[in-house]
């Protein structure tokens, strides 16, 4: 067994191995179940209740990142870094419950009413920055996790996972899952688009060096201001109409934003290339053409 890896014995290495996939598909979860992608399913007073994470009911996705907080804190080793990650999903929660403007908004639409387009630009830009900030949370636990559960090594670039099926096997699917989501994309799903994108990315953002991730961030940021702005907005909301009098307009911001998607999507999949989870494209691959 490789030196790096401090195991002193197969039944250690196969609890890291199983406690680490857990908590990879728990992460996966998460992000897509606040995200409102999948559907969140959860017991209240006994009784299972499914539903999927809306921007205006965002406070049962805070109580998700909180459950997924609860479920691994105890595996962060210094009080310091416990105390932060809580302190700071508290000071989120507080901000959250007190934005009277979001509580305003989400309240409209719970009720079936239909805000204006103004409102729709603001909620949108409120959702998102918390959207993203519970991301950031999830990632900041698991970067904490690299020395205790995860199995850890001195030099990142040297990343090699041992239970390679069912990690290639997961990330295969997401990218399946990903792939077919960006070749049918449109305008009036944009939203939905860019979430998804986002989960993907937080997901895998853990295994990036600092200036892969700078690069992302920066990337990521651009898109965002690109979704937010009041002109696309519009746009998305006359995509929606069967026969919109500028067709050419959300033609050109749809091959525009497309790009922007697949470009974030690529770069995640390089970087991962770089970390030996995904095959190199500089590898030299010997094929006996004689088979085809």
């Amino acid at each position: 067994m490789n030196g790096n890896y401090s195991i002193i014995n197969e039944v250690k290495f196969a609890e890291h191995i199983f406690e680490f996939i857990r908590f990879y598909k728990n992460h996966q979860r998460l992000n897509e179940e606040i995200a409102g992608l999948r559907e969140k399913r959860f017991y209240e007073f006994g009784t299972e209740k499914i539903i999927i994470i809306k921007r205006e009911t965002f406070w049962i996705g805070l109580k998700t990142l909180q459950a997924f907080l609860i479920d691994n804190i105890h595996y962060v080793k210094r009080y310091s870094d416990v105390n932060s990650l809580l302190t700071e999903f508290d000071k989120l929660e507080e901000e959250f419950t007190n934005d009277s403007e979001y509580s305003k908004i989400a309240t409209k639409l719970n009720k079936g009413i239909t805000i204006s387009e103004a409102e729709d630009v603001d909620f949108n830009i409120m959702y998102l920055r918390y959207l993203i900030r519970c991301f950031e949370l999830g990632y900041k636990l698991n970067m904490l996790l690299q020395t205790t559960l995860m199995i850890n090594i001195k030099n990142q670039k040297e990343l090699i996972f041992r239970d390679e099926r069912q990690f290639f096997e997961s990330l295969a699917n997401y990218r399946t899952y990903l792939v077919d989501d960006l070749s049918n994309f449109r305008v009036k799903n944009t939203f939905e688009h860019f979430k998804r994108i986002l989960g993907y990315y937080y997901t895998y953002k853990v295994l990036f060096l600092a200036e892969e991730t700078l690069l992302m961030d920066k990337l990521i940021r651009i898109m965002y201001d690109i979704l937010v702005n009041p002109e696309t907005v519009k746009l998305i909301k006359e995509s929606k109409k069967p026969l919109a009098n500028n067709q050419e307009e959300i033609k050109r911001f749809s091959v525009k934003f497309k790009y922007g998607l697949c470009k974030i999507y690529s770069q995640t999949n390089s970087f991962l290339s770089e970390r030996n989870i995904l095959p190199k494209r500089k590898t030299r691959q010997n094929m006996d053409f004689t088979l085809i």
